[in-house]
């Protein structure tokens, strides 16, 4: 027997034509949400590139990885490591600081803040503080232990005698009768 022929009561070419329209959406979609990333992880290893023979252009690469991926502590912490070797030691603090509030368990991050921390006048108990975090959070680094106990030892040294005998000596005890 012959079966007779049916038509679709929706042509083929539709379906298709809303499916490809879907995956062109959907692709552009990923494309633009991972692209961010992927430009930002191209920055960073220009920032990491440039830093020694080029400061100014790796401190703006840092700056546009941070701008195209701002939920990355890792280029906080590159950014800050280049402040930190500039000079601009608020910079770093602030940077690291972003860092840290990104991957607070991160024990480098409060390592390398501490170790900014230390060079900033009346910040030491903070600096101590950030070591002390970096040491909870990684007890099997030996580094962290060490400056731990150096830098507190450093706070606790009373002056050199030598030191206080020169400032006594530049002021002059008045004659007594």
């Amino acid at each position: 027997k012959d079966m007779p022929e049916i038509e679709p009561v929706v042509p083929k070419s539709q379906p298709r034509a809303v499916l490809v329209g879907v995956c062109v959406v959907l692709a552009g979609f990923v494309i633009w949400l991972e692209g961010r990333s992927l430009l930002a992880g191209y920055h960073h290893a220009r920032n990491t590139a440039h830093q020694r023979i080029d400061p100014f252009a790796a401190e703006a690469d840092a700056r546009a990885a941070i701008r195209l991926n701002p939920f990355n502590p890792h280029y906080y912490a590159a950014a800050g490591d280049l402040a930190a070797q500039s000079g601009n030691l608020e910079a770093a603090v602030e940077l690291y600081g972003n860092a840290i509030g990104c991957d607070p368990f991160r024990a480098s991050f409060h390592w390398r803040l501490a170790r900014v921390l230390m060079l900033v006048d009346g910040r030491e108990v903070d600096a101590v503080e950030q070591l002390k975090l970096a040491v909870a959070l990684n007890p099997t680094k030996q580094a962290y232990r060490e400056d731990l106990r150096d830098f507190v030892e450093s706070i606790r040294q009373p002056p050199h005698p030598l030191l206080e005998s020169r400032s006594n000596d530049s002021h002059p005890a008045s004659p007594s009768n």
